[in-house]
């Protein structure tokens, strides 16, 4: 406690009380009080005590102050008048808040930041955004809302747990900070996604952020002594031509990240008009994928896959459909990467490759090609899964390919080598479909024993009409030979192709020319109407 007194009809002020415990130290007037208040309180303190001298009001401010030991606390000073009829006395008490203060800074800030990596959250993004809008309405000025997602983050959360993927998150929240301007905000709106406000913010400005970002993902995170590579999928939009609200330019920005996601990872993408639709229709998409397992709209078909020494089938490769009651039959290039960014590839995969299996026991002697998304194979249940499907159906294992995308190898490459490693341990072995089409690289091939490489279609497509894709063929086919690795053609559909790539020494070829799709029931007869059992088959 202190007393505040000055005699009547003098100016003068003094303070004195014992040595406070706030303190630390005895003062003796109000400018030795003064003098330990925080020089950013300084000011405020220095008005209020004005007042209350001059008005004689009761009086209560929260402040901070500096002890003789250099400590800063918050302290609450509370005081009133108590007249005399010698003075004017002002009687007060200044306690120490500090914890009550820093509890409800901290319950303030929890409400409006992400407790992990510190960012603004999803909330306080919106009253930022809000901001913003308010301040280009009507003007020419603009303002960018870049969405962030990070590729492959689910497959580092299962590969190297969840302590990894939330220090991953850290590390990208200090990049993300790092790309921003003063006026900028950053934030973690849920899980992996994370979002820019760029204020002022246009077109430039966002391909200027994304440039530094996408050329720091060519780069690893190193995370527990482990080297992750991650990338980013940028989804952006433009106020005011995209939305005059944050609701609406943070669904424009959501829709372009989508977007962005749909055309392979690792790019930017814009919105625009026409994406609103896509998006509906996606959303769609996903809420009546949930339940067609259990409604059995999804099957299996098989292409054959034709060893061209022998001319007869020595594999099927194994395709899903779906055939939605509403929209009819729905193209796995558009449900599939449906699947993939919900996690529904999960179940979905694992009824593909059990029902698959179950199939191929009709036919004997012919291999079964199973494909394996990213999603999949990254997941930490994978191998159990495999090895669960294999035991109950009863499927030697050296029936069975798994075929998987250049894009498995592209992050984590030492967990996927030992993912791999273990999957041909097995007796299954493994094909690089699409080559050519993603981040090919003689790297890959040489550290990744593949059985087999399988050409896109998209060059099989072009042979005899352009030169380049007549030499990437032909090369392909050499590397092929020189490696002991069988070559696929996959998209073979006229006989001009089917002579090309037989002159060529290609080991397997599959499309329209052959044979479309067909159920099991189909291939079943197929198989049994060929004139010879499959030479050299397992």
């Amino acid at each position: 406690m202190y007393v505040w007194e000055r005699d009547m009809g003098s100016t003068q002020v003094t303070r004195f009380g014992k040595p406070s415990d706030v303190l630390g130290v005895e003062v003796e007037t109000i400018d030795d009080f003064l003098a330990h208040v925080h020089h950013e309180d300084n000011a405020r303190v220095r008005l209020a005590i004005g007042g209350v001298i001059a008005r004689c009001e009761p009086y209560e401010m929260e402040f901070r102050i500096v002890g003789d030991d250099g400590k800063v606390r918050w302290v609450r000073d509370v005081g009133r008048r108590v007249p005399t009829d010698t003075n004017d006395r002002f009687v007060g008490v200044c306690i120490d808040v500090t914890v009550e203060v820093e509890a409800r800074q901290t319950a303030l800030r929890l409400a409006s930041h992400d407790a992990l990596t510190g960012l603004a959250n999803r909330t306080r993004l919106r009253e930022r955004l809000d901001l913003a809008v308010d301040m280009i309405d009507g003007g020419d000025a603009k303002v960018a809302v870049l969405g962030i997602d990070l590729d492959n983050f689910k497959a580092i959360n299962d590969t190297y747990g969840h302590m990894a993927g939330d220090a991953l998150l850290v590390h990208v929240a200090e990049l993300l900070k790092s790309v921003c301007r003063p006026g900028d905000t950053v934030s973690r709106v849920g899980g992996d996604e994370f979002a820019l406000v760029l204020s002022p913010g246009d077109i430039e400005s966002v391909e200027q952020a994304a440039r530094i970002l996408l050329a720091r993902a060519e780069s690893p995170f190193v995370i527990g002594g482990h080297e992750v590579f991650t990338g980013f999928s940028l989804g952006a939009s433009i106020g005011p031509t995209d939305g005059r609200d944050s609701t609406t330019l943070l669904r424009a920005a959501d829709i372009a990240l989508y977007g962005a996601k749909a055309t392979g990872r690792g790019t930017l993408c814009f919105f625009e008009a026409g994406m609103n639709a896509a998006a509906q229709r996606r959303q769609r998409i996903e809420q009546d994928l949930r339940s067609a397992l259990a409604r059995d709209q999804l099957s299996l078909v098989y292409q054959p896959l034709v060893d061209l020494d022998c001319g007869r089938t020595t594999g099927v490769e194994a395709l899903m459909r779906w055939s939605h009651p509403e929209h009819g039959t729905v193209s796995p290039a558009e449900f599939i990467p449906v699947a993939e960014s919900s996690g529904l590839i999960l179940q979905l995969g694992e009824w593909a490759l059990r029902t698959a299996c179950r199939a191929a026991l009709n036919w004997p002697g012919v291999r079964l090609s199973v494909n394996v998304s990213t999603v999949q194979f990254h997941h930490r249940g994978f191998l159990a899964m495999l090895v669960n499907v294999l035991a109950d159906t009863g499927l030697a294992p050296e029936r069975l390919e798994l075929e998987v995308t250049e894009s498995i190898l592209l992050s984590n490459t030492d967990e996927a080598l030992a993912t791999f490693a273990k999957v041909k341990s097995l007796g299954v072995s493994i094909a690089m479909d699409d080559f050519g089409t993603g981040y090919s690289s003689l790297s890959y091939i040489s550290r990744f024993a593949f059985d087999k490489i399988k050409i896109d279609a998209s060059f099989i497509h072009n042979l005899g009409r352009t030169v380049e894709a007549d030499a990437i063929v032909k090369a392909v086919l050499s590397l092929g030979r020189s490696l002991d690795i069988k070559i696929n053609a996959e998209g073979v559909e006229t006989p001009e192709q089917l002579r090309f790539l037989t002159d060529e020494g290609c080991d397997q070829v599959q499309g329209f020319l052959m044979s479309r799709p067909v159920s099991a029931g189909g291939l079943t007869k197929r198989l049994q109407n060929e004139a010879c059992p499959a030479s050299g088959a397992l």
